[in-house]
């Protein structure tokens, strides 16, 4: 693979190892598709690798809502962040069935326009989306401190 055009960064970091290391995951496939669409590998590999992406993100976003339960997050708030990753994963598809212009039946590969729809897709959902979450479990996590505090 060539240079990652989506790196991670402590700006990202959740303060939950789980988390983190699937978001960093997440940056690892996405890396990986945008690598196939610039290179022009054969559709059956980026549909691989766009599959194993899509399949991740489910993982992922199933588990991030379980710990947002977990955690007390506000019930509005959940479901908001469920919605909001339903239309991330139709986002995807529509991405892969537009990525491609058919001009007298060839295929012209657009990779910046892919490039660009993961960068958002990534970074402004983690930056956006999820520091507020990041937010909730750092003072429930300093509630909590204060609560041992108190009581010893």
């Amino acid at each position: 693979m060539t240079e990652k055009f989506i790196a991670w960064g402590k700006i990202f970091e959740s303060g939950v190892k789980s988390i983190d290391d699937e978001h960093k995951m997440l940056f690892d496939i996405a890396n990986r598709f945008y690598d196939n669409i610039r290179r022009g590998d054969d559709d059956q590999v980026i549909f691989e690798t766009l599959n194993k992406l899509i399949r991740y993100a489910e993982t992922h976003f199933r588990r991030e809502e379980k710990l947002l339960e977990e955690v007390g997050y506000p019930e509005e708030k959940i479901l908001r962040h469920k919605a909001h990753h339903h239309k991330l994963i139709t986002q995807i598809f529509d991405v892969y069935e537009t990525q491609y212009e058919i001009t007298d039946n060839r295929l012209i590969d657009q990779p910046e326009k892919v490039k660009t729809f993961l960068t958002d897709w990534l970074i402004m959902h983690i930056l956006t989306e999820d520091r507020d979450y990041f937010r909730h479990i750092e003072e429930q996590a300093a509630i909590q401190f204060e609560a041992e505090d108190v009581s010893q």
